[in-house]
């Protein structure tokens, strides 16, 4: 193989590469756009959204379940927490209502 035939593949690789990125790019900020909450909503963070989701809420069941495979004595605490479940609705509209409003 010749120079120029390495450095002619070379650079239709590059630019391949440089036009695939710009795709995805541009995938990505669709993407972004589609899911971006309004400046009033809540979460308004990212990281908080993700948390709060689905994805989230498995995580956090997973980890429940590690703790309370890993440290059964645990269980009577988290039983007597549990009482409070009901009240999660009704904080989390405070929380939205008085803590989260942008004025």
């Amino acid at each position: 193989m010749s120079t120029d035939t390495r450095e002619e593949s070379i650079a239709r690789t590059r630019d391949r590469l440089r036009r695939t990125r710009a795709d995805v790019v541009a995938s990505l900020n669709i993407l972004k756009r589609r899911h971006s909450p309004g400046p009033d909503e809540f979460p308004r963070s990212a990281i908080m959204r993700a948390a709060i989701g689905h994805n989230g809420r498995l995580v956090l069941g997973g980890a429940a379940l590690m703790l309370a495979l890993l440290r059964p004595g645990l269980l009577p605490i988290a039983a007597r927490v549990a009482r409070f479940a009901p009240l999660i609705p009704v904080l989390r509209n405070l929380l939205n209502r008085y803590l989260a409003r942008r004025n």
